[in-house]
């Protein structure tokens, strides 16, 4: 399986209510081999594989605010459940968790921290499954 989705940005919380200060966007990629097994119509699975992050920060509401691009390689960890409507036809529902042992840290030079990016990101992908050959 490949893996790929547009996000919109991600603007940390800001405790005492001032103007945000970056913005982070994030462009998941993954190459996933899995299982599955069925049971008439319900698919069960899990897959694994290698995860790829293009990360983007923009600052803001500082000065000479500036952009940074990051590659971030990574593991992720997919369990599925699929619904079939024919043989090569699924609506599919992907809890997932992605891995990272890298971790970036946000900062307004000379040092003032603003944030850090998560070793670990958790999310949920509901979709459509089409097999396009085999099987």
């Amino acid at each position: 399986t490949l893996l790929g989705a547009a996000t919109t940005s991600t603007t940390p919380y800001q405790a005492t209510g001032e103007a945000t200060r970056f913005e982070l966007r994030r462009l998941p990629f993954a190459a996933l081999l899995g299982w599955e097994t069925t049971l008439g119509m319900l698919g069960l699975g899990a897959e694994t594989g290698l995860a790829l992050d293009v990360l983007r920060f923009d600052g803001r509401a500082v000065p000479n605010a500036e952009q940074a691009l990051r590659v971030n390689p990574g593991l992720r960890l997919n369990a599925v459940l699929r619904v079939r409507a024919s043989r090569r036809l699924a609506a599919e529902l992907m809890p997932m968790v992605s891995w990272f042992p890298r971790t970036y840290l946000v900062r307004v030079e000379p040092s003032q921290f603003l944030a850090e990016t998560p070793r670990f990101w958790l999310g949920v992908s509901l979709g459509l499954n089409c097999q396009v050959w085999g099987g």
